[in-house]
């Protein structure tokens, strides 16, 4: 099991948690894939004024794409499933919001992702 923690730092950073702050703790690969399944389990805890997201980043650098898989600012009872497409000048979205979770419990996500189809499911539900 891997456990990431955050605190709020006081000094140097961002030591409000605004967007763009401190980073308290993330997982990457340097493993180029285009397209798959994705499966992990996680809960968050409570803790307002900092995000928590599951994302898939371009290995180019170069945004958009980008896909959201998980995100909220903090709020245990929902999360937002994003796909960002277009150029950065013309940054499009389609989002979906999941409401009346509790994600302080454990949870089963799994993200498909297919040239054509991209589909989110918890605990074997389909969300997206």
């Amino acid at each position: 099991m891997l456990d990431l923690h955050g605190k709020r730092v006081t000094s140097g950073g961002n030591p409000t948690w605004t967007n763009g702050g401190e980073i308290t703790g993330g997982v990457g690969t340097r493993h180029a894939q285009t397209y798959g399944e994705y499966q992990w389990c996680m809960r968050s805890v409570n803790m307002l004024g900092t995000s928590t997201i599951v994302l898939l980043w371009p290995k180019s650098g170069h945004w958009p794409p980008e896909i959201d898989w998980y995100e909220s600012d903090g709020d245990t009872t929902w999360y937002t499933m994003t796909v960002h497409y277009g150029t950065p000048q013309a940054n499009y979205a389609v989002q979906k919001t999941v409401t009346g979770r509790d994600a302080t419990t454990w949870h089963v996500f799994t993200a498909m992702w297919k040239h054509d189809f991209i589909q989110l499911r918890e605990d074997g539900a389909v969300v997206s």
